[in-house]
């Protein structure tokens, strides 16, 4: 046992109607990016001489204004000064708006309102992955990743996806110029053509080394590109073929599709960008174009934050007191597991599996049976596992069998050590376990043991997934990786409890970040070593935190992020704990007690810990917590109530 350390359920087509305002003066338009849960970054821009600018945006839970700051040895790395998990989309009369995953829309630098799902009070059943704006800028589209639309202002519906069933999700929204039609496009390179936009081709039959993360539609509208995350091209319709960096080993964010020049411009992870046809590399600060007609130019720097606890200011704290409630539904769905099978266990984070099922995933887990007044025969204890199913009805994921319990992830590095889990995602269709090594220290206590992975689990159609590997997670001998994970601005973020258990010392939380989609390749992930994003874990510097984070999101309101942990640093006080920062880096406030736990408080010998997210399971404008319960008295207490080794989980209200 370890003491410290998003989802979508179909879019619904809807259009409103909106007063369209006073046509403005036409302003600088910024180049802007979207992901997917399971793709890395992409984003396409098309600008017209005097005419509409559009910015496809992709499957996310969030994305990032670009610009790109120049550290000390030159390498340029990607910032953010909007980085609250959102999607972008220009506004052709100047501004831009921002759409978090849940469907609120924010209004920027003068662009007009229409409307959003959230100020319709509805509750989008998909993740909100795109956007797109009319070519008049009054009115938008909004695309989730099942492919369903949203309208506003003078965007018309022409169609979506959301009845049919998708072999991958969609990734991205293109708008044809007059604003009468649209192409939807999914992680495959299937394209779904929607009112006068003409269908040219596919990926969609075709198998991909790499998914595609986007397209640009030429100027004339007579074709596409489709782009691929290791920067493959493919061209359909009047679209030429100018060149691609799919042998150069790199990750592409997206794409840049200037009218008033042949070709396009590809964005790389590494801060670069490179011009087809001519090949020129070129710094990506000077790929964003400023005007219509105009050339590139330079994107001012943006400075970042230093881990340092006097940085911290109320910019991104909520202006009102958070406040928490008990879930008490939530908590008997785990409370009327009575077996055979998982009885309780540690851990408790979460993720929906694409085949509509929920996955839990535990550290120590008791498996046997149990009566309702919590007392149990236990077939035993295993290091890991898995409830998987709809919420109602969950089966045991185990190795073994019920009767026979094995460790769902045996550790194959040191056979006699164990994996303890930590955040879990999908990407890819494929379930990932962020994992720590421990093992004894001679006697009741367990040691990191200096190992650090990602289990890879298939995911049937039917039945609970089954484990292919595990993926090495390169560490130092006192950082545990994948305390927290969270999807946000076209990246995969991990956090990693820095801690010399020996000397009893938490020093604080390092964090690496890697483009969605490409979790399990551990060569793209970059690290935060105080003032920029670099390669290797070495570099990797502990970020201003008091306590161990084991929960981080986007803030509901999409104003910064959010992490939970409670006081203490091996977790073990009375009270869930709320922390703020305005980029995922951190530095973080101090955290700030949000909900008194009651078992704790009135049963003596009663610790509580790992407190974290399920935004899968999270209603518009809170959070679902969860936190873990425990006794410092032996194992027969856990087998006189088995209840008292089961989640809790409480609802967190977060303000604007």
């Amino acid at each position: 046992m370890r003491t410290f350390g998003l989802h979508r359920s179909t879019g619904t087509a809807i259009s409103t109607a909106s007063t369209a305002p006073a046509t403005r003066a036409r302003g600088r338009i910024a180049v802007l990016v979207a992901t997917g849960a399971a793709v890395t970054t992409s984003l396409s821009f098309v600008l017209g001489i005097g005419g509409p600018a559009r910015v496809t945006t992709h499957d996310a839970k969030g994305s990032a204004r670009t610009a790109v700051s120049t550290t000390a040895d030159t390498s340029p790395v990607f910032t953010s000064d909007y980085s609250g998990g959102h999607l972008f989309t220009a506004d052709p009369d100047g501004g831009y708006w921002t759409v978090n995953w849940v469907g609120a829309v924010s209004a920027q630098d003068g662009a007009p309102t229409f409307g959003s799902p959230v100020t319709s009070g509805i509750k989008v059943s998909k993740p909100v992955v795109a956007m797109a704006a009319t070519s008049d800028g009054q009115g938008y589209w909004l695309v989730g990743s099942d492919g369903g639309v949203f309208t506003y202002g003078d965007a018309k519906f022409y169609g979506s996806t959301g009845s049919i069933h998708l072999n991958q999700p969609i990734v991205g929204m293109a708008a044809t110029p007059d604003g009468a039609g649209y192409w939807l496009v999914a992680a495959d390179g299937g394209v779904f053509t929607f009112g006068d936009a003409q269908f040219y081709g596919s990926t969609g039959s075709i198998h991909l080394n790499q998914p595609i993360v986007g397209m640009a539609a030429t100027p004339d509208d007579a074709g596409y590109w489709l782009i691929a995350s290791d920067g493959g091209i493919f061209t359909f319709g009047d679209a030429k073929f100018s060149g691609s960096l799919a042998d150069a080993g790199g990750s592409v964010l997206g794409a840049v599709v200037d009218p008033a020049t042949p070709g396009y411009t590809l964005v790389q992870s590494t801060g670069s960008a490179s011009v087809f046809p001519s090949g020129q590399v070129i710094p990506a600060a000077q790929v964003i174009p400023s005007g219509p007609g105009s050339s590139f130019t330079t994107e001012p720097t943006v400075a970042t934050v230093q881990p340092d606890a006097a940085s911290v200011t109320d910019d991104c704290q909520p202006q009102s007191t958070p406040s928490a409630t008990a879930d008490t539904a939530l908590t008997s769905t785990f409370a009327t597991k009575y077996g055979p099978g998982w009885l309780g266990g540690d851990g408790s984070y979460s993720t929906a599996l694409p085949n509509g099922n929920e996955a839990f995933d535990f550290s120590d887990t008791l498996i046997g049976t149990a009566q309702a007044n919590g007392e149990s025969t236990l077939a035993g204890m295993v290091h890991n596992s898995e409830l998987v199913g709809p919420l109602s009805d969950m089966t045991t994921d185990i190795g073994g069998t019920t009767s026979a319990p094995q460790i769902l992830i045996p550790d194959t590095i040191t056979p006699a050590d164990q994996w303890e889990v930590g955040g879990t995602d999908v990407e890819n269709g494929e379930q990932l376990i962020f994992l720590n090594e421990f093992g004894a220290d001679g006697g009741a206590k367990l040691l990191f043991d200096g190992h650090s992975g990602i289990a890879v689990m298939s995911i049937p159609a039917d039945g609970v997934p089954a484990l292919t590997g595990v993926v090495p997670v390169p560490t130092d001998p006192d950082t545990e990786w994948g305390n927290a994970v969270m999807q946000s601005g076209g990246y995969n973020y991990i956090y990693g409890a820095d801690i010399n258990l020996s000397l009893d010392k938490f020093y604080g939380m390092k964090v690496a970040r890697v483009p969605l989609g490409q979790s399990l390749d551990t060569a793209a992930w970059r690290y935060w070593n105080g003032s920029a994003w670099v390669v290797g874990e070495s570099n990797a510097v502990p970020v201003f935190s008091v306590t161990v984070l084991t929960g981080v999101a986007p803030q509901p309101s999409g104003n910064g992020y959010v992490a939970v942990s409670i006081p203490g640093w091996s977790g073990g006080d009375t009270t869930v704990d709320l922390s703020y920062a305005c980029a995922p880096s951190g530095p973080w406030t101090a955290p700030k007690a949000v909900y008194t736990i009651p078992q704790v408080t009135e049963y003596p010998g009663e610790f509580a810990y790992t407190p974290t997210f399920h935004p899968e399971l999270s209603n518009q404008g809170g959070l679902v917590v969860s936190y873990n319960v425990n006794s410092v008295a032996t194992l027969n207490i856990l087998k006189q109530d088995v209840h008292l080794y089961q989640p809790r989980f409480i609802q967190v209200q977060i303000g604007s």
